[in-house]
């Protein structure tokens, strides 16, 4: 990031000094930023966050705003599979069926991984692509607090049909959740359906919704605990990318509509309730994990959950010991 003093000055009437602002040149624009203290009228929220958010995949929740990659012969699993994701929902006993992964179309169905209304975790599958004949749910619901982030996981072996779910904070201490469910012993049917995220049927389908959902990761595996197949990451992602490369897998992510790759951070309780109260306005960490980052300039704000989504990536993501304000650099 560059910085450049601007020949623009100000007076400070207490103190009799000239004020004289910073230009930061960032990946969102310019943004405006006085060296002095800042005028306290001018500070709309300030408070110890609760949560922040690097890297991730947001999706609206509406059809055709989703990330998807095409069928290739990797990914055409007909035997043992294992399917992952690491997500945050907004809420885990959503209003509607959500799909999670998927490789489904119409009488073109493979798989896929959602969550139920009841907050039990489901995979649809089909032995011969037309119906949904090898379907389980979970015996058990994770019990996942709201806006928390955790990995999901399924497992099908086709020989015995055994079906089973799991669930971890790390990607790698894997807890069964629930019992073993069972299903018909067979195949799963070679779909040429793409692979994709948050949707199934092209982005048409029980799409994942909430403003502060958010997709970090997902991979599939041909076997259980086999071969990484593909793998999308959000790691390897820049900000605002339109697409995503896998260097494990080397398949392209396409990200589709006005789903995107954003930043985030979790404000105080005592954060405005009012959905866009601070859009457009610039926040800064000055203290806790990531103090100093001042040019953040929020985009999106969600009142309900306190999510504000800014234009930067963090060079360091804040956390829970991160002190923050809002500054309407407007007012």
């Amino acid at each position: 990031m560059r910085r450049q003093r601007t020949s623009h000055r100000d007076f400070d009437t207490n103190r009799g000094i000239p004020i004289y602002d910073d230009v930061v040149r960032g990946s969102g624009g310019l943004y405006l930023f006085t060296n002095d203290t800042v005028d306290p009228s001018n500070i709309e929220n300030t408070g110890t966050a609760q949560a922040g958010f690097g890297l991730h995949l947001s999706l609206p929740g509406t059809a055709g705003n989703y990330a998807s990659t095409p069928d290739s012969a990797a990914v055409s699993i007909t035997g043992d599979i294992d399917i992952r994701a690491k997500l945050a929902m907004d809420d885990w006993t959503p209003s509607d069926h959500t799909i999670i992964f998927s490789k489904y179309g119409t009488g073109n169905i493979s798989w896929d991984l959602l969550i139920r209304p009841s907050g039990f975790i489901a995979a649809n599958a089909s032995s011969n692509g037309s119906a949904e004949n090898l379907t389980a749910d979970s015996t058990a619901a994770p019990g996942f607090t709201d806006g928390s982030v955790h990995w999901l996981r399924y497992t099908r072996i086709s020989s015995s049909g055994v079906v089973r779910f799991y669930t971890s904070d790390d990607g790698l201490s894997w807890s069964q959740l629930g019992a073993d469910v069972s299903t018909t012993a067979a195949g799963l049917f070679d779909s040429t359906a793409p692979i994709e995220i948050g949707t199934r049927e092209g982005g048409t389908q029980y799409n994942l919704n909430g403003r502060s959902s958010k997709i970090y990761y997902a991979e599939i595996r041909n076997g259980i605990d086999g071969t990484v197949v593909a793998v999308f990451d959000v790691d390897e992602a820049t900000l605002g990318a339109a697409s995503v490369v896998s260097s494990a897998t080397g398949e392209m992510w396409t990200i589709h509509g006005t789903a995107a790759i954003k930043s985030a951070i979790k404000l105080a309780s005592t954060a405005s309730a009012t959905n866009d109260a601070y859009n457009g306005m610039s926040l800064q960490i000055t203290s806790g994990t990531g103090s100093g980052q001042d040019h953040q300039r929020i985009s999106d704000y969600d009142g309900t959950t306190k999510e504000a989504t800014v234009s930067g990536a963090w060079t360091t993501t804040p956390d829970s010991t991160s002190v923050y304000r809002v500054v309407n650099r407007g007012a």
